[in-house]
C-alpha cells in the first residue's frame, strides 16, 4: 500500500471516530488517527488563554465561541494554526511511512478554505476526502450515549447543520461520502479501503 492519507470530515456525532477505529483495524493497523478535537487539545497547552494572533474588527472581540458558532479573525487564525500543527505531524507521520486518517469537523465561513489548506498541505501524498453525512435526528440520539466529548451539546450540535453545514460546505471536496445512519461504521471503512485499494 502507498502511502495514503483519508480524509474524514462531518459533523459531531457522525461516526467519524467510529470509522476510523474501523478503518485501522481492517487495514491490519497500517494507519495512524489524527483528530482535530485532540489537536485542539494540545493546542491549548501551548499558548496561553485568549492569546492573540491577530487583531479583531471593532465589536467582534466576544465573537470567539465555537460552541456558539461565533466567528472573529483571531478564532479564525487560531483555526489555521491548529489545522498546520495537525497537518505537520501527518506530514512527519507520512514521511516515516504511516498512513494516516485525519478525523475533523471543518465548519465555519472558512470551511472550503480550511479544505484546501489540507489538500494543498498534503499534495505529495494520496490524500481521499470523505464526507461523512448523518442527520441531524440521530446525531442528537448519539450525542446522549457520548461520553468522550463533553462540551458537545444541542445546540452545538443543531448549529453544525443550521449555521454552517459542516457535510455540506465542503461537499465539492469529496472523493467520496457516506450516510452513516443507513451504513454502519465496519461497512463504511470495507468500502473506503476497497475504494482505495
Amino acid at each position: 500500500m502507498k502511502k495514503r492519507i483519508i480524509i474524514l470530515n462531518g459533523p459531531s456525532c457522525a461516526g467519524k471516530s467510529s470509522i476510523a477505529k474501523e478503518l485501522i483495524s481492517h487495514s491490519n493497523n497500517k494507519f495512524v488517527h489524527l483528530q482535530i478535537d485532540k489537536v485542539g487539545e494540545f493546542y491549548s497547552t501551548i499558548f496561553p488563554k485568549k492569546y492573540k494572533f491577530v487583531a479583531n474588527d471593532p465589536g467582534t472581540e466576544n465573537n470567539d465561541d465555537g460552541l456558539k458558532g461565533l466567528y472573529n479573525k483571531n478564532r479564525l487564525a487560531r483555526r489555521k494554526i491548529v489545522a498546520t500543527i495537525m497537518l505537520a505531524t501527518a506530514k512527519e507521520l507520512l514521511n516515516k511511512n504511516f498512513n494516516i486518517i485525519i478525523d475533523t469537523a471543518l465548519d465555519g465561513p472558512d470551511a472550503q478554505e480550511l479544505a484546501q489548506y489540507y489538500l494543498e498541505y498534503l499534495q505529495d501524498y494520496e490524500a481521499t476526502f470523505v464526507g461523512i453525512y448523518c442527520p441531524l435526528e440521530e446525531r442528537l440520539i448519539r450525542l446522549k450515549t457520548r461520553t468522550d466529548n463533553l462540551f458537545l451539546t444541542e445546540d452545538f450540535i443543531k448549529s453544525q447543520t443550521h449555521q454552517y453545514d459542516v457535510f455540506e460546505s465542503c461537499k465539492d471536496f469529496y472523493n467520496l461520502w457516506f450516510d452513516s445512519s443507513q451504513l454502519d461504521a465496519k461497512t463504511i471503512a470495507t468500502m473506503i479501503l476497497k475504494q482505495i485499494q
